[in-house]
């Protein structure tokens, strides 16, 4: 599990969207979103007819309803590369202090590690950022994450950072290295995937 965050327009989305057409081009990635509209016109802009017909779009409106679909994606046997949850913090927006919300969160990503350990397929948590310049939920969702990267935008140029250093775009995804990458509107391009 890896978490993705960053302030607006650092490349999130556009990063995970990206992962799913260069990383999982053999399975099903499921992109669960608050946000169904923009995430269709973007993955429209970034992924071909072929990769569109394993990327599915699935709209949720809670942390019930994103629990629930987590829960019927992994009734539906199929092979699975890839699961998006952008954003987890659109549910917990000024609710995280109630425990009974951190609870609900901790209860989705404990089903997510489950999953992703069954199915053997990469979850990417896609997460805001606050006033604070960190993510809601910061230390919950890293409890559970593999790896942390920061995402963000100086002087024109995408950085990526993990444990706050640089990692020269550099993104460890299921024992393969993304070497260099450049983000344009269109998506990532120029992406260069090594072997660990």
């Amino acid at each position: 599990m890896i978490h993705l965050y960053g302030p607006p327009a650092s490349g999130k989305t556009t990063l995970a969207i990206q992962l799913s057409r260069k990383v999982f081009p053999r399975s099903t990635i499921y992109f669960i979103t608050s946000h169904r509209n923009a995430i269709t016109k973007r993955a429209k802009q970034i992924l071909n007819k072929n990769y569109l017909k394993e990327f599915y779009l699935i709209k949720v409106s809670s942390l019930d309803d994103l629990f629930e679909k987590i829960q019927s994606i992994n009734s539906l046997g199929k092979t699975i590369g890839l699961i998006v949850i952008d954003y987890i913090s659109d549910f917990v927006r000024g609710k995280l202090y109630k425990e009974e919300v951190k609870n609900k969160v901790r209860k989705i990503l404990e089903k997510l590690f489950i999953f992703s350990s069954q199915k053997d397929c990469l979850v990417v948590i896609v997460n805001s950022f606050s006033i604070k310049n960190e993510a809601p939920l910061n230390s919950l969702v890293e409890s559970f994450c593999d790896m942390s990267v920061y995402l963000s935008i100086k002087d024109d140029k995408y950085n990526l950072e993990s444990n706050g250093k640089n990692i020269k775009r550099t993104f460890v995804v299921d024992e393969k290295i993304i070497s260099s990458f450049v983000i344009d509107e269109k998506g990532i391009k120029d992406l260069i995937i090594v072997s660990e």
